[in-house]
């Protein structure tokens, strides 16, 4: 049996399947898009509520429940309904859902804050993408690693290789107030699968799926784009840009390139 406590501060005992089954039974495929974003908002508004300043006492369950309903909400929303892979969802997006698109409307990641952090901010994402014709969402959050910070996807580019599709994802991890982390990951949708594990960057130690930084935060603050994106994609040169770190995590205006070339994207050297 599971608490569930409501803004009220009303305390319910609750079989925690049960809960989930009674709010998501009314849930249905043919919803408006309206109907769909108000939906999902009033269950994001509830979860946000549960945020800091409220301590792991108060919060009981109560945000763990909530996160997980919002995750099936749209799970099953971005896999019934086409239309929500164009959708706006502006007032989602208000509520600070981050929505990326690729160009070719094939791939979506939507990402929010599941309100667990302090300082370090914790972050869910579910990806819905379109795969000979079929629509389907999955989450890909690792449930063996509860610790994991995740990160949030604040930009998704396409790129069209040896007739291939693949898609980079750019992410944004916060550790703290001060130090952040920003990474890149490919991605190829085959056999209505997204595969996360394609291996499309070469580096020194071997083939990678990802490349990565942590940085000092407050050495990019006062840039005035919110998110604050440190890598750039060029998808017509087919170039990934990133910035070089000082030691201390200053980030500086120096950039290490990459170009995908023959098979994978391979560090541009000067001179050559």
């Amino acid at each position: 049996m599971k608490k569930f406590i409501f803004p009220n501060g009303v305390h319910v005992m609750k079989c925690f399947p049960l809960l989930l089954l009674l709010c998501y039974s009314s849930i249905t495929s043919g919803q408006s898009i309206n109907a769909i974003e108000n939906d999902l908002l009033q269950t994001l508004q509830r979860l946000q509520q549960w945020g800091y300043p409220h301590t792991e006492e108060q919060k009981g369950d109560s945000l763990t429940i909530l996160n997980t309903l919002f995750e099936k909400k749209l799970l099953h929303y971005a896999a019934k309904n086409p239309a929500t892979l164009s959708a706006a969802f502006k007032r989602l997006r208000e509520q600070h859902l981050d929505i990326v698109t690729s160009k070719d409307q094939q791939l979506r990641v939507y990402s929010w804050d599941d309100e667990s952090g302090g300082t370090m901010r914790f972050f869910r994402n579910v990806y819905q993408y379109k795969s000979n014709g079929k629509l389907f969402a999955v989450s890909l959050r690792k449930k063996d690693k509860p610790l994991d910070a995740g990160a949030a996807c604040i930009g998704l580019h396409r790129i069209v290789h040896k007739e291939k599709t693949y898609y980079l994802g750019v992410y944004q991890s916060i550790y703290s107030g001060m130090v952040n982390y920003a990474r890149i990951q490919a991605f190829e949708i085959t056999n209505d699968r997204l595969n996360e594990h394609v291996k499309l960057i070469k580096t020194k130690t071997g083939l990678k799926n990802k490349l990565g930084f942590s940085y000092n935060f407050f050495s990019v603050v006062e840039r005035k784009e919110r998110p604050i994106i440190l890598i750039n994609v060029d998808t017509a040169a087919q170039t990934i840009s990133i910035p070089v770190v000082s030691p201390d995590g200053v980030v500086t205006d120096k950039q290490i390139r990459y170009q995908l070339k023959e098979d994978y994207f391979e560090r541009i050297v000067k001179g050559k």
